[in-house]
This record gives C-alpha cells, sequence and structure tokens, in this order.
C-alpha cells in the first residue's frame, strides 16, 4: 500500500509508509555540523580579516605620523631646509612601508617664523588589492631652532665657535 499514507507507531516514532510527510523529514541531522561549521568558519574570518585591516591602517598611519614628525624636526634644525625634510619624510615611508607607497605619498612642507609643519598624504593600503583604498593626511609639527650669535658666551662658547669645534648638547663638551 504505497502512498496510502498510514501511520503506525513503532518505538515510540511515527512511522509512515508512502511519501514522506514533513514530520519525517525533519527526524534526521545528518550533514547540519558540517553547515553549521561553514557558516561559524566564514563569519570568523570575516572578523579576523576585519581585524587584520584595521592594524594595517593603524600602522600606516603611525608610520606616516612618525615620518612627518621626523621630517618636521629635520627641516627645523638651524641649518635644515625643506627639501631635507621632504627627503627624510620618503626614506621613513620608504623603508617602513615600501617605495610604491612612498612614491604615492606626497610631502609639503610649511615654515612660519615660529616653526615647521610637514603634512604627509599617504595613500590607505588594503590586505589583497593592489591598489590604494583611500588617502589620510597626517602632519607633525617642529619649533624652528635658532643659534644666536654672541660675542662670547660665558666660557668662551659663542655660536661661531661651538659650530666649528662640532660641540653640542650631549656630546660632552664644554665647561
Amino acid at each position: 500500500m504505497v502512498g496510502s499514507g498510514r501511520r503506525h507507531a513503532v518505538g515510540g516514532r511515527t512511522l509512515t509508509r508512502g511519501w514522506p510527510t514533513p514530520v519525517d523529514a525533519r527526524r534526521g541531522d545528518d550533514g547540519s555540523a558540517l553547515v553549521e561549521f561553514l557558516l561559524v568558519a566564514a563569519l570568523l574570518l570575516t572578523v579576523v580579516g576585519g581585524i587584520a585591516q584595521l592594524l594595517v591602517v593603524v600602522h600606516i598611519r603611525a608610520v606616516v605620523s612618525d615620518a612627518a614628525a621626523d621630517a618636521a624636526r629635520i627641516a627645523a634644525y638651524a641649518d635644515g631646509d625643506d627639501d631635507e625634510g621632504r627627503r627624510r619624510a620618503a626614506t621613513v615611508i620608504g623603508h617602513s612601508l615600501g617605495r610604491e607607497v612612498a612614491a604615492q605619498s606626497s610631502v609639503r612642507v610649511h615654515r612660519d617664523d615660529r616653526g615647521v609643519t610637514v603634512e604627509i598624504d599617504a595613500p590607505v593600503m588594503a590586505i589583497g588589492f593592489t591598489a590604494p583604498v583611500g588617502v589620510f593626511t597626517v602632519a607633525g609639527s617642529a619649533l624652528l631652532e635658532r643659534v644666536e650669535a654672541s660675542a662670547s658666551d660665558p666660557g668662551g662658547r659663542s655660536a661661531e665657535n661651538v659650530a666649528s669645534r662640532g660641540e653640542g648638547v650631549g656630546d660632552g663638551g664644554g665647561a
């Protein structure tokens, strides 16, 4: 009697002879562990990938911020100029992030009577992509270093003498 839909109770389960009913289709969970694993693995990989991408962006920003501050300090030295600051920024970015990122970055140096500000526009690189996905701007500032020439300092350390002898702060020279 195939297809008659007659039901029989066997061991607490209802069996139907003939066409399967929705109750019969729900009784087995074979293969559900594999589906659950795939769903959880896809979600976990998405979260881990997002965290890795965030870490890459934070690293790029930290390196570019350090390059801007270092370039501002170099440009603010008494004998420094803007081109030295630009070169320093390109060197720091090139060594840390690669020459391609350094070539795609733009460095601007602004000088006023009190200090130097270096602004860097750097590309934001995404994991798995060769082209930048965005650009952010970072600025670094430093006060100008001034050497005021006087006739002589106590101890005979005029600015000219200090420069000619190569003495400076922290080198152990002086009185």
